[in-house]
């Protein structure tokens, strides 16, 4: 399903770059406030939850260590 275009045709061609960018794009209801949403792709995401994910696996880690000195 495609989404419904801005009416602005600069800001249409912004959303457009983003979406060949990996980016979703997603238009709201016409009597919503606002046009619309942009999602950074999952891949992003992704990276982000890992890098969490690591440092608390690492910090733990460290905690260990401390606790048998």
């Amino acid at each position: 399903m495609s989404r419904r275009r801005h009416p602005d045709r600069t800001i249409e061609q912004a959303l457009a770059y983003a979406e060949s960018q990996g980016w979703r794009v997603e238009g709201l209801e016409p009597r919503a406030h606002g046009w619309g949403k942009m999602y950074c792709p999952s891949e992003n995401h992704a990276r982000q939850i890992k890098r969490v994910v690591d440092g608390c696996l690492r910090r733990a880690i460290e905690t260990d260590d401390e606790h048998e000195d």
